[in-house]
């Protein structure tokens, strides 16, 4: 088995006395010349067609290399050939799952110089997207022209050397509308200052753990992604209305709410924030939300864990710091679940909210804490027209996109029967539309 799995390694992709690749259309040898490992692909320089591709529109490459190690000289050729050839988006992984960098000089240093190249020397780029991962990313002042035309860059482990590299890559990136750094090294302070990225309006920033403080100053940026230690934010933007956070064990520990606390003074002006927060935070909520109002919030979601109940409580505040709430969404997790009756015993007092519309919880298994939260919201929301209950957890996996975890087997058995009788009754005595999925 060893012997065949070898053979089929081997794969000949050209031959010298017919050349039939190279009498492919452009679209589909792009295609197999971008697929091919470095190795493989040196080769197809026998090919007679490969220089005359007008165009390649991605360059994917998934492989481990190092700074100067076997292949790398290769691969900034491959990289070169792409952007000879017009090439819109990169995307490299430089690293492969089975193997761990030995430090951080092992790392591949991407080739800005070909890259940046381009529009100095009076030939126009294409580029427009780049991907990075595992490897170095230190742009110069004399060869950052061709990150002009980037739209979408995203970074994962990238060393980026200094702050003085990461500001000329910025300072560069005049058509730059989605950036991302995750896990990224060598990072202190992060500046989005005009009149840097003038057209940004979403920025990722996620476990960068040397990162000290995010500074913004810009009129572009809408939507702000943060995931990590707890830093300094200093913020002058006025478009920037879209927040998600992860509120941590950690910090709940300390009985902190970072970065929450902070942001109805930092953003007075937030339209849209995702909070998701662990097992212990809702006696937290209980005690730091109700000094705040956020003004201007219309929609909210918060991912919430429990343990063996949900809280009721903070699910109230929630109502009371956001006056002008449309849409609310509760995206729950209650890992045991403890089959006792509803109960309205120590609830919150009546609240009255006139704006919110409409309810959507996920994740409900017939918890009666879960119902509960549920019925509350249906008594209190006196403007509410729309409630939905999904039994399949939503799941929050990063950069706007969701998805959902299967339905547990309870439910069908003994949850969906319970929500349906308890919430039915409810609805019932109001005019809010049940949606129990």
């Amino acid at each position: 088995m060893k012997n065949q799995k070898r053979k089929k390694r081997r794969v000949v992709i050209w031959c010298k006395k017919d050349d039939y690749i190279s009498k492919l259309p452009d679209s589909i040898l792009c295609n197999i010349l971008t697929s091919l490992k470095v190795s493989e692909g040196v080769r197809t320089k026998y090919l007679s067609n490969v220089e005359q591709v007008q165009k390649i529109y991605k360059l994917s490459v998934y492989f481990t290399f190092g700074n100067n190690t076997y292949g790398s000289t290769d691969l900034d050729e491959w990289i070169r050939f792409a952007i000879k050839k017009n090439v819109e988006e990169i995307d490299l992984c430089l690293l492969e799952e089975e193997n761990q960098p030995t430090n951080d000089a092992s790392l591949h240093v991407f080739p800005c110089d070909i890259v940046g190249n381009e529009g100095a020397s009076g030939k126009k780029s294409f580029l427009k997207c780049l991907r990075l991962a595992h490897c170095v990313l230190a742009p110069h002042m004399s060869y950052n022209h061709g990150f002009s035309t980037l739209t979408t860059m995203e970074l994962f482990q990238v060393d980026l050397k200094s702050e003085v590299h990461l500001q000329i890559l910025l300072s560069s990136c005049s058509n730059l509308q989605w950036l991302g750094f995750s896990e990224c090294y060598n990072m202190e302070n992060l500046r989005i200052e005009n009149p840097f990225c003038q057209k940004l309006k979403y920025l990722n920033v996620s476990l960068c753990q040397q990162l000290k403080k995010l500074v913004l100053h810009t009129t572009s940026l809408e939507t702000l992604e943060y995931k990590g230690r707890e830093v300094e934010f200093v913020f002058d933007a006025p478009r920037l209305d879209a927040f998600y956070s992860l509120v941590s064990d950690s910090t709940a520990c300390h009985k902190e709410l970072w970065p929450i606390l902070r942001l109805p003074t930092d953003l007075p002006h937030l339209k849209t924030l995702i909070m998701q927060c662990s097992c212990f935070m809702g006696e937290v909520m209980k005690i730091r939300l109700p000094a705040l109002t956020f003004p201007c919030l219309r929609h909210l979601e918060v991912i919430k864990v429990a343990t063996l109940r949900q809280d009721l409580d903070w699910v109230a505040i929630i109502l009371k710091t956001c006056p002008i709430l449309r849409r609310l969404e509760l995206h729950l997790r209650t890992y045991f679940c403890i089959d006792d009756e509803v109960s309205e015993s120590g609830w919150p007092p009546r609240f009255s909210h006139e704006h919110l519309k409409e309810v959507v919880i996920t994740g409900i298994r017939g918890h009666s804490s879960e119902i509960e939260i549920a019925i509350y919201l249906m008594r209190n929301a006196t403007a509410l027209e729309k409630m939905t209950i999904d039994p399949s957890a939503k799941v929050y996996l990063g950069k706007g996109k969701w998805d959902h975890e299967d339905v547990l087997g309870n439910w069908s058995k003994e949850g969906r029967e319970k929500v349906h009788k308890l919430l039915n009754q409810e609805a019932n005595s109001s005019a809010v539309e049940l949606l129990i999925k």
